[in-house]
Order: C-alpha cells, then structure tokens, then sequence
C-alpha cells in the first residue's frame, strides 16, 4: 500500500514539474524575443557596425530598427550615414529627404545631403541644399567654402566671389583654408576676364604654398 502511495505522488508530482518547466522556458523565449524586438537595441548594435566599418551590416540593423519603430526620426539620420558608407548614396538622400520633410530647418542634414549630391555630380541640387543651410548657418566658413567650389562648377563666378570674400571677412582662417579662397578667388577672376586680379590671388595663393 504505501509503495502504491508513492508511486501515486511521483506520477501527480512528474505533471507538475513538466508542465512548471514548459511555462518558464515560454517566459524566456518571449522575454528574449521582446530583447529581439526592441528597436534600439538593433540601432545601437547598427552604431557599432558603422564605427568599424561594417556599413552593410549597420544599414541592415537599422532596417529592423524602423521597421520595429518609424517614427524615429533619428534612426532615419544614422541609417543615411550607413548608406554612405556603403555607397549607397541615392538611398542616403532618400533618408535625409524623409528626415528634412519632417524637420526642414536641421542644418546638419542640409549640409550632409548637399555632400550626397555633390558625390553624384548633382551640383544644381547640392547648391540648393547650402543655400538653405546657409541661412541657417551663415557664418560657416566651411559651408560657403563649399558653395563657392559649387558655383565655380556651374559658372557662377560673381557668386564665388562673393562667397570667398564672406570667408575671408570672418577672419582667422587656417593657410590651407585661406589657400583655397585664393585658388577660388583667382579662378573667378581669371573667368570674368579679370587677369590683373587673378594674378594677385595667385601670388596670395602661392605665398602659402
């Protein structure tokens, strides 16, 4: 009797363990699936791809990352920056036009889309995205340094000039940056027939050489 009592108790205790057993390894498969699905885990895992190197791998992680949450705007930004890297540039400017549709004074995606087109010779398009980040951003000697070789690239010689003397008005400027301002300044002049000018830009240019 009491060998059939125990038996009893182990079969009615055997259920118990399985069916306790079953329950927590559900609860960790969902806990670990909710890891999966947390987008900021696959854009922070994309972030480090991108710090060495691996762009194609970052874009992926930030693929997951929008489709778990997209309206992060911000994720759209890094994912653009990955793009770049992998020399995915029309899928950047993609990105960043999603991102200034959204937020159209961020001069920082203004700037870095104008890069884009520059890479694809979309000089038209690159010009208008420094006009836009110039207002915003008017004493960036880098930004109208940019848009003077801009508008060297289409002719527009008295624009580069003008740009060139808004640099040098800001004053300071390291040799190789004032180097560049002379070759630019020269080049105008030479352009709109002005070669006394332009050979005193060159003289200025290669004082610093």
């Amino acid at each position: 009797m009491n060998h059939i009592r125990i038996c009893k108790s182990v079969l009615i205790f055997v259920p118990i363990v399985v069916v306790s057993f079953f329950c927590e390894t559900q609860l960790a498969a969902r806990a670990g699936s909710k890891v999966q699905e947390n987008p900021d885990a696959y854009a922070n895992a994309a972030f480090q791809n991108a710090n060495l190197g691996r762009f194609d791998a970052a874009v992926d992680g930030y693929n997951h990352a929008i489709k778990l949450n997209k309206n992060n705007i911000q994720y759209y930004k890094m994912r653009a920056n990955a793009e770049m890297g992998a020399n995915q540039v029309k899928k950047a400017i993609a990105d960043w036009s999603h991102v200034l549709a959204e937020q159209p004074q961020d001069a920082s995606t203004l700037a870095a889309r104008a890069k884009a087109y520059d890479v694809i010779k979309d000089y038209g398009k690159e010009k208008k995205d420094l006009d836009k980040f110039l207002f915003f951003e008017p004493n960036s000697t880098t930004g109208l340094l940019l848009r003077a070789t801009v508008n060297d690239r289409l002719g527009n010689s008295q624009e580069v000039l003008s740009d060139c003397n808004a640099a040098l008005n800001s004053g300071g400027l390291p040799r190789d940056v004032l180097k560049e301002v002379y070759r630019l300044r020269a080049q105008a002049f030479q352009k709109l027939g002005r070669k006394v000018d332009a050979e005193q830009e060159m003289a200025k240019y290669r004082s610093l050489m």
